[in-house]
């Protein structure tokens, strides 16, 4: 009998010791926090780019897949106080529920997502404005300038014991009612993927003063079923940002593989951000939703460093998936139609042994032209191909037989047409080399400028 009290008693004892273990780790992993649930992320967030939806999250590793929710500001916002320590400011928090799915790779880091907050009146995807002749674009007087955040925006570096990131935002004076929240992966698959769960939103610790909209095209479309909800969902932003939308397939010449370095200097997750690439900036310019498809290395038919003419991991066999790591994935191309599709392949199929003869490497490249098309139903989409060729350090017939492309593609009676764009001749210094002589985003700066009166013309984009 006095075992069976002083079991009672030591119970007693330890039950709130092990609540709270219990609570420090999860507090620690910020791992407990429940998932939302499937239909608010349906609801709620836009996704563009390639993606996978999972039982109650989304699954992405592509480059440039961006998430967007609408925040409002719910009633008068009374409780809505100046911090104490900074005099008039205003803070909201943002609170990002998403995990590194892929443990991140010691050599390259872990994935990084860029947090932008936009004014609702305000172009998301770009603008031009006049400025000085030192600073113009000679084919236009004008020179493209990003569409400016609210506030300045900041960089989530994921880790791999984490999945609730809080991203802090500083108002000097009382934020609008309404805004845009823009998440935007700038790593690639090369680094890892990222499951997102939700988000929520705080002002100076208060969370009922600010609420996440529901997409009201969703919602009007609620008697769709879930498959057809997410090709709305997924495709909103051509009613409610963008009418055009371009995409991209490429390597590391698209990735913005070592933009932010400077030579020498090896890859990392800290030296690639896709927003500042030629494709993020002509989307930008042209007020242009777009998706990348692209992986450093991985050329359209033999890949860098591999030991077969035709490597296992090519984007000939990897157009289909909607995440590169996953062979099984199918992507739905319902969910994103381009207007323009942009292909900038060639320098890894030529760049080491065996490399693929040129005959056998343009037949592909038609083939793949036409796979493209076959994937959008030979219909109204793509309107346009623009072919990119060249790069500063390559000395190859590259060019020669993309300009042969182009001529059988356009050959072919109702396809889209085919339109080459040698940017092999823009001078490349070496102040203009990222990481392993990769174009940093002066070069890439210059390769937009280039291309853009080019694709305005193409396209007839203002």
């Amino acid at each position: 009998e006095g075992n069976f009290w002083l079991q009672i008693v030591l119970s007693a004892i330890m039950f709130p010791a092990v609540l709270l273990l219990l609570l420090s780790i999860c507090i620690t992993l910020s791992s407990c926090i429940p998932p939302e649930h499937p239909s608010s992320l349906t609801t709620q967030y836009e996704i563009t780019g390639r993606h996978q939806k999972l039982a109650h999250s989304y699954l992405f590793d592509f480059s440039h897949v961006r998430v967007r929710f609408m925040v409002a500001q719910q009633g008068e916002n009374k409780e809505m106080r100046a911090d104490e320590s900074t005099v008039g400011a205003v803070k909201l928090s943002i609170r990002v529920n998403m995990r590194q799915y892929t443990p991140c790779a010691k050599e390259k880091g872990c994935d990084r997502v860029k947090v932008e907050l936009f004014a609702m009146d305000s172009s998301v995807e770009g603008s031009e404005h006049p400025v000085d002749e030192e600073h113009q674009d000679s084919q236009k007087g004008m020179r493209f300038s990003p569409p400016q955040p609210l506030v300045d925006p900041q960089v989530i570096q994921m880790a791999n014991a984490s999945s609730l990131y809080v991203v802090n935002f500083t108002f000097d004076q009382t934020p609008p009612s309404q805004f845009l929240v823009q998440l935007t992966k700038i790593t690639e698959c090369l680094v890892g993927s990222i499951e997102f769960y939700g988000a929520d939103i705080q002002s100076n610790g208060v969370s009922s003063s600010w609420v996440i909209m529901k997409n009201q095209r969703t919602d009007k479309e609620s008697t769709k079923t879930e498959h057809e909800q997410q090709s709305i969902q997924s495709s909103s932003s051509r009613t409610t940002t963008t009418q055009r939308r371009i995409e991209v397939y490429g390597d590391s010449l698209t990735c913005g593989y070592g933009i932010l370095g400077k030579d020498p200097c090896p890859f990392s997750s800290q030296t690639e951000d896709c927003t500042k690439t030629y494709a993020s900036l002509l989307s930008q310019s042209f007020d242009a939703g777009l998706s990348m498809v692209c992986v450093s290395g991985i050329g359209l038919l033999h890949s860098y460093g591999s030991d077969k003419v035709i490597s296992p991991v090519n984007q000939y066999k990897l157009l289909p998936q909607s995440i590169a790591a996953d062979n099984s994935s199918s992507w739905n191309f319902s969910l994103y139609q381009p207007d323009l599709v942009m292909i900038y392949l060639g320098a890894n199929d030529f760049s080491t042994q065996p490399q693929p003869s040129g005959e056998l490497w343009m037949d592909y490249y038609v083939k793949y032209l036409d796979k493209i098309w076959g994937v959008y139903g030979r219909n109204k989409f793509p309107q346009k191909f623009a072919l990119l060729c060249g790069a500063a350090a390559r000395e190859h017939p590259w060019c020669d037989y993309v300009k042969q492309i182009a001529e059988r593609w356009n050959s072919v009676s109702q396809a889209p047409e085919a339109h080459v764009l040698n940017v092999a001749h823009i001078q490349k210094r070496p102040e203009m080399d990222g990481c392993n002589t990769h174009p940093n985003t002066e070069a890439n700066r210059l390769i937009f400028e280039n291309l853009r009166p080019k694709i305005q013309e193409i396209m007839g984009w203002d």
